[in-house]
């Protein structure tokens, strides 16, 4: 038999060298493996970004959901009604409503209210104070929010700038000022600028009494409140 080849040292450094070339590959795609999953993780974490960042965007752009909601940023009008009343306390109500309707809010009128003293058709204003007077009370200036447009005109009982007893001038009062006495809504109001302009300014408190709808029953309420 003939004796067993023994590798010669070229044959062992072919085979070393391949190994050698082996290593290397099996590292290159360990390599660009590793950088693939980077990558990916990369894309998935900027689209998780993208996504939160457009939660932002749409949280500061004013997007429907509770994220953009300020405390108290309603759109209410917020009123203390206070006085002969059967719920007093804060009440809020939709814009535009009216004193009527806070005087409902509040349970409606207790027993002893002195309704005739009460404009029902006032607009109400936001952060006022209404007080309703009860029967043999002298009905006092409620409170409105400095600078609002209704000013202190937000009386309940219509008291005018300068408190329950100031007066207003008959002809020169505008329609708002008028709704402000007791007994006198919009069309009474009005009634009392035409006669104005019809027949010549008012000589006295009592010629009140010519315009249709005023009798000598309301100009006694009004007789302390309005001048000429």
């Amino acid at each position: 038999m003939p004796a067993p080849e023994h590798p010669t040292t070229s044959t062992r450094f072919l085979h070393a060298r391949a190994l050698i070339l082996l290593a290397v590959l099996a590292l290159v795609v360990c390599v660009l493996l590793s950088a693939c999953q980077g990558s990916r993780h990369s894309v998935v974490e900027a689209g998780q970004d993208t996504a939160s960042d457009g939660g932002d965007l749409n949280a500061a752009s004013g997007a429907p959901g509770e994220a953009n909601r300020t405390p108290g940023g309603d759109d209410g009008v917020h009123v203390h009604v206070t006085g002969a009343v059967r719920a007093p306390g804060l009440h809020r109500l939709d814009p535009g409503l009216r004193i009527a309707d806070a005087i409902e809010k509040a349970g409606g009128f207790a027993d002893d209210a002195d309704v005739e003293t009460l404009n029902l058709a006032r607009v109400l204003v936001d952060g006022e104070q209404l007080v309703i007077p009860r029967r043999g009370e002298e009905a006092p200036a409620a409170s409105a929010p400095s600078g609002s447009a209704s000013g202190s005109a937000g009386a309940a009982s219509g008291a005018t700038a300068g408190g329950a007893g100031s007066q207003i001038n008959l002809n020169s009062a505008t329609a708002d000022q008028l709704q402000t006495l007791p007994g006198v809504g919009p069309s009474t109001a009005q009634k009392i600028i035409d006669s104005r302009a019809a027949e010549g300014p008012f000589r006295s408190v009592d010629d009140l009494t010519r315009v249709s709808g005023i009798g000598e029953k309301t100009l006694e309420k009004l007789r302390s409140r309005v001048t000429v």
